[in-house]
């Protein structure tokens, strides 16, 4: 059994791709709202088995370990709600869910603003976004990879999609740089700055 898991907040425009993407790969999808004041909390409805409401954070990290206590899969399955499967790795799947061997897949991600490619910010991009339950913990800490609790792990080259927008990853960093240290600001800004030269001169997907 897979569960699909999510942590959202304001993703109206594009969680039903998100969600759609995966929907015929899990047997159970469970969302946990941030206090999303849009349309958000109406759609995860309509697909959720379970949906919780909690307040906002900044991001999803603080709430992953919640959400997966929640689910009941023996696999889990994470999507933020801008990220989607791509058809490649929708193929993939159902072959690694079987695979007794690991325990924890670490996903390639292809990430894109405004459909333009960041990979030269970003450089190799893995997060162990598939796993049999228990053998990860996620830290609370903002972007922070989590610990892992099983040596059987694998990469998978098939990719999760992260298509954001310009405007909503700006709002998102405003949010979460009351919450961060001094440090992971300056990270960000940083990103943001070569973020805003790739997207003068770059070309959409």
């Amino acid at each position: 059994m897979i569960s699909l898991c999510m942590v959202v907040h304001n993703n109206a425009p594009v969680l039903s791709r998100a969600i759609d993407s995966a929907k015929d790969l899990v047997n159970e999808i469970v969302i946990v709202d941030q206090d999303s004041t849009d349309k958000t909390g109406e759609i995860a409805q309509s697909y959720a088995d379970i949906y919780i409401k909690k307040r906002m954070k900044g991001n999803a990290d603080p709430d992953r370990e919640y959400c997966a206590a929640m689910a009941r899969g023996e696999w889990l399955l994470w999507l933020d709600g801008d990220e989607y499967l791509s058809e490649a790795l929708q193929k993939r799947i159902p072959k690694v869910a079987v695979d007794e061997f690991f325990d924890i897949y670490w996903i390639k991600f292809q990430n894109f603003i405004d459909g333009i490619n960041i990979q030269s910010i970003m450089g190799d991009d893995w997060h162990p976004r598939l796993y049999k339950k228990g053998s990860l913990v996620w830290s609370p800490q903002a972007h922070t990879y989590p610990e892992t609790k099983s040596p059987l792990q694998a990469w998978v080259e098939q990719p999760i999609v992260h298509d954001r927008e310009w405007k909503q990853v700006k709002e998102v960093h405003k949010i979460r740089s009351k919450c961060i240290s001094l440090e992971a600001q300056e990270a960000e800004a940083k990103f943001l700055t070569q973020v805003e030269e790739i997207l003068k001169h770059g070309k959409k997907k």
